[in-house]
């Protein structure tokens, strides 16, 4: 599979492969959590495990998105349908 934007190595973000809890900006809500796969010039994914799907990524805009490092946890990414 070729991306359109290759995957950068940005300090800003803590390195791939590292779990990760991202929560928007400008609204309260619970953060997704997984694992960081990918950044690149337009978004990142993160991937978990749904208990319905199994294992998903989700990409996500870069911009509007506060990324931090979470604890080590199971593979599990939280979706809510609030």
């Amino acid at each position: 599979m070729r991306f359109l934007y290759p995957s950068i190595d940005d300090d800003a973000y803590p390195p791939l492969g590292t779990p990760v809890a991202i929560t928007p900006d400008g609204y309260r809500s619970d953060p997704m959590t997984g694992t960081l796969c990918r950044v690149d010039a337009r978004d990142l994914s993160i991937r978990g495990e749904d208990p319905w799907l199994g294992e998903i990524v989700v990409h996500l805009p870069w911009i509007g998105y506060t990324v931090r490092p979470a604890a080590p946890a199971p593979r599990r990414l939280l979706l809510s349908a609030a």
